[in-house]
């Protein structure tokens, strides 16, 4: 008995380390995977395309972007707006305002789009989420159920809207789908105790990853899976294998009043935050964290094998020279084509001093542009083709 078990646990072993850190169907075993110095994005994409907005119309931060046909749809939580520019980065209009009229909402926290373009704003503090066309117009709203909990989230997939889910009464599920003609709730998905390691805080990123998928994809902030529904039958996408993984024993230790979060994360040493970025031709590309460390990965198209990078250096847009400083944009979302990456109004102004300094390639497009903005610019954003 000893020996077949013997036998199982190496095939196992041999299985995840033979292709390339794939242990079995829809799994990546991390462990095993031979960490690479660092991922270049020249390997992955072509020069990228600089978009600087009009200044004309300030834009506090950029918290989420979606793109659809020539325009840029742009969440600034800041100063609790919903901008539209152009590819261009001329301000075309804002889609609904703050107030307490019809189509005007408190807080804003998420949007999404649905095949049409009609946009869908959730508000925080009202659980409200308010419907717009494109241009603008607003429709209609629907009232979430509050006595749920709370959503923070929400996205549109195939036909159907989805949010978050959040309780502190008990509730066990992290997401519904909600009726998109009256807002009632119509099914929820996903335990917080088997996929989330118990947390229940509204915390880190949006749990919903890779828009272009069939599938709705789920990843909660200290989920070990990539969990997505196939039609209305909870499933696994991709399952990642570590010992190093955010456990339930380090999570019981943080006060969340005290602020503590950060720092027992990153002094854990333990694996969390997994963030599936963008799909890159015949690549998955994503992130996650370990300790203070953020690690770098391109999952194949076909989910067989996995590489794992040390960091990540962007060698478009900056000199390659030994520790030069390099900001990695935040590769917030992507289409068919590309990738959008932005610089937020906390890494503007150390970019700007790179551009200052020579250490940014003057091979750029819109370099001298680069040159003559100021700490009270914009957020730039940064649009990278595919490499073909």
């Amino acid at each position: 008995m000893k020996t077949v078990l013997f036998l199982i646990i190496g095939f196992c072993l041999f299985s995840c380390i033979n292709k390339g850190g794939m242990a079995g169907d829809k799994a990546i075993c991390l462990d095993s995977i031979v960490i690479q110095k660092e991922l270049r994005f020249s390997s992955l994409f072509e020069k990228p395309e600089i978009i600087i907005l009009d200044d004309d119309t300030i834009v506090g931060n950029i918290d989420k972007l979606l793109a659809k046909d020539s325009l840029l749809l742009i969440l600034d939580k800041e100063l609790n707006t919903l901008h539209v520019f152009d590819r261009s980065g001329e301000f075309k209009y804002n889609i609904g305002s703050q107030g307490s009229g019809p189509g005007e909402y408190t807080l804003l926290c998420d949007f999404t789009l649905d095949k049409e373009g009609n946009v869908y704003a959730l508000d925080f503090t009202r659980q409200i989420v308010y419907c717009y066309s494109l241009s603008g117009q607003f429709f209609g709203s629907l009232s979430l159920n509050r006595d749920e909990g709370q959503s923070h989230y929400i996205h549109y997939n195939q036909g159907d809207l989805y949010t978050d889910l959040h309780s502190k009464s008990g509730e066990d599920a992290m997401m519904r789908k909600v009726d998109l003609k009256g807002g009632q709730t119509e099914r929820k998905y996903f335990s917080v105790n088997v996929n989330n390691e118990g947390w229940r805080q509204i915390q880190g990123h949006s749990p919903f990853c890779l828009p272009l998928e069939k599938e709705l994809c789920f990843s909660p902030l200290y989920s070990k899976d990539i969990l997505c529904l196939q039609g209305d039958r909870e499933d696994i996408w991709l399952k990642f294998v570590t010992d190093a993984w955010m456990d339930k024993k380090t999570l019981d230790k943080i006060d969340v009043n005290k602020g503590e979060t950060l720092r027992y994360l990153v002094e854990s040493g333990k694996v969390h935050s997994l963030i599936f970025l963008a799909h890159v031709k015949n690549d998955y590309l994503f992130k996650y964290q370990k300790g203070y460390q953020t690690y770098y990965g391109l999952l194949s198209a076909s989910r067989d094998s996995c590489s794992i990078f040390n960091g990540c250096v962007d060698d478009w847009v900056y000199r390659a020279k030994g520790d030069d400083v390099h900001i990695i944009p935040n590769l917030i979302t992507y289409d068919e084509k590309g990738v959008y990456g932005c610089l937020d109004m906390y890494t503007m102004p150390l970019f700007l001093s790179l551009v200052r300094s020579g250490q940014v390639n003057e091979s750029l497009d819109r370099i001298l542009e680069l040159k003559n903005l100021t700490e009270n610019s914009n957020p730039l954003i940064f649009y990278y083709p595919a490499k073909e």
